[in-house]
């Protein structure tokens, strides 16, 4: 137990030192500007509509070259929506990062 409580005291300090972005008690999510909207139109946005939006553009991507196919389910997958990085550990967010470095 005393593991257990260290992992999640360690995630919950991880989550807080990461978190800049406003919380929206409406929404119950941290909304923030970004290089495509800003904080206004964010908030406006679910998260299926955001994750939407990039499995559109994957999809015009895929068309282009098929090589992007390979990121469907990687980054791209229905699983995606619930990942949130900031709880992650170090070793899942390396292979996040290698997997978005290959991507772009």
């Amino acid at each position: 137990n005393g593991a257990m409580a260290t992992s999640l005291a360690t995630q919950l300090q991880r989550l807080a030192n990461a978190t800049t972005a406003t919380f929206r008690p409406s929404t119950g999510r941290h909304v923030r500007a970004s290089f495509l909207f800003t904080t206004a139109e964010a908030e406006r946005m679910d998260l299926n509509t955001v994750h939407g939006m990039g499995v559109n553009g994957l999809e015009e991507l895929v068309q282009l070259n098929p090589q992007f196919s390979s990121y469907e389910t990687t980054l791209f997958g229905e699983g995606v929506k619930d990942f949130d990085r900031t709880l992650q550990n170090k070793e899942a967010n390396e292979k996040l990062d290698i997997s978005l470095s290959t991507f772009l």
